[in-house]
């Protein structure tokens, strides 16, 4: 197993060129695949916030922040318009002051279940705007 497997089942397809309408699934499949038990069936890990393959230079990994967001791709930098935002009404670049953002959940706490949780909870609250909008048609 290698990075580029991981990436084959975790980020197959690059942020910048990821559709608004999967922007949440695709950073959703991101986030399942850094929790340890994804990355060590690939023999990844995370290092200074990249995944590595255990052998790989920090450079020749995958960074988690904004390059490899699908979401802040698609919103650049209209924080307010993302999904995220709306749920959690915290930037994730913000500094950590009372509450830290989703993000520097997983940055200080290596911790991605904290956005993965509310990933989920955005993709099905999409889902159901999508049923209504049917719905109503």
């Amino acid at each position: 197993m290698s990075l580029k497997t991981w990436k084959k089942e975790f980020y197959p397809i690059s942020a910048n060129r990821v559709k608004k309408q999967d922007a949440i699934a695709h950073s959703l499949r991101k986030w399942i695949g850094l929790l340890p038990e994804n990355l060590g069936r690939h023999d990844c890990l995370i290092n200074n916030l990249t995944v590595l393959y255990t052998t790989d230079r920090p450079y020749d990994g995958l960074p988690i922040d904004s390059r490899t967001c699908a979401l802040c791709r698609i919103y650049g930098g209209d924080c307010e318009d993302c999904p995220l935002f709306k749920l959690h009404d915290t930037r994730c670049n913000e500094p950590v002051m009372e509450r830290p953002s989703l993000y520097h959940q997983f940055t200080y706490h290596n911790n991605p279940k904290p956005m993965i949780a509310a990933l989920k909870k955005c993709l099905a609250i999409e889902r159901r705007g999508k049923a209504h909008k049917e719905r109503i048609k």
